[in-house]
C-alpha cells in the first residue's frame, strides 16, 4: 500500500491568552503507510473520538514549566484523550479491530504507540456508543465518579448539587 495523508492538530505557538486557530494550531499533513509503518512492538491506531477538554489549554505553555501535565511541543500534534481502533499490533493482547481508550494521543489520524503506552481495552456493550467513552465514561465522568464517592462520600437521604459550569467534569 502507498502511503496515505495522516492530517493533525499541530501546535505551532504559545498563545497569549485564548488560543487562535490557525495560528496556536494549525493543520497539517504527514503521510504513514499503514501496511509497512513499524511498530517497534507496539501498535498502530487511528483515532475516532478526541477529547476537546479545558485542561488542553493549560498545556500550551513553554514545555520548561513543569506542571501536572507536560507541555506540548512545537511542531509536534496535541494530544489528549482518545477512542482509537487498532489498525496492526504487535501486542499479545491487543488485536487489529479492538477499541481502546488512551490517556495520551496525538491529535492525528493515526498515530504508532509504542508497547508501553497506557491503554484501556473497550468491551463493547449494545447501546453504548464509543463517544461515552472521551464523556461520562472518560476523564470527566470519572473524575466527577471518583470526587463524589473520594471526597464528597455521600450519605442516602442527602442532596447533591452538580454544576453544569465546572468545566467538563460539571457539565
Amino acid at each position: 500500500m502507498s502511503p496515505i495523508p495522516n492530517r493533525g492538530a499541530i501546535y505551532n505557538s504559545i498563545p497569549d491568552g485564548y488560543p487562535v486557530l490557525n495560528e496556536t494550531i494549525t493543520l497539517g499533513t504527514d503521510t504513514i503507510d499503514l501496511e509497512s509503518a513499524p511498530l517497534n512492538g507496539g501498535i498502530l491506531v487511528k483515532s475516532l473520538w478526541l477529547s476537546i477538554d479545558p485542561f488542553l489549554r493549560e498545556r500550551m505553555r513553554d514545555p520548561s514549566i513543569k506542571s501536572y501535565a507536560p507541555g506540548y511541543q512545537i511542531g509536534k500534534p496535541i494530544s489528549g484523550f482518545a477512542v482509537v481502533q487498532v489498525v496492526r499490533s504487535e501486542l499479545a493482547n491487543v488485536k487489529a479491530g479492538d477499541f481502546l481508550t488512551l490517556p495520551e494521543c496525538p491529535f492525528q489520524e493515526y498515530s504508532v504507540l509504542p508497547p508501553e503506552h497506557s491503554f484501556t481495552t473497550i468491551k463493547e456493550e449494545k447501546g453504548v456508543p464509543l463517544s461515552l467513552h472521551v464523556g461520562l465514561l472518560g476523564m470527566p465522568g470519572k473524575t466527577a465518579l471518583y470526587g463524589l464517592e473520594v471526597v464528597g462520600k455521600p450519605v442516602k437521604g442527602e442532596t447533591i448539587f452538580v454544576s453544569s459550569g465546572a468545566s467538563a467534569v460539571g457539565s
